[in-house]
């Protein structure tokens, strides 16, 4: 699941650059639950 919205987040991105920050928060945010979810699981 993560995986498949990373990438039409890195889409969306090239489509929408005015949201290139919210995009770019929403992906740190994403690695950092990535990596707590690998550390948990």
């Amino acid at each position: 699941m993560y995986a498949v919205s990373h990438f039409v987040a890195k889409r969306r991105k090239f489509r929408n650059p005015q949201n290139l920050k919210i995009l770019a928060v929403a992906e740190f945010v994403g690695r950092f639950i990535l990596d707590n979810a690998d550390g948990i699981a």
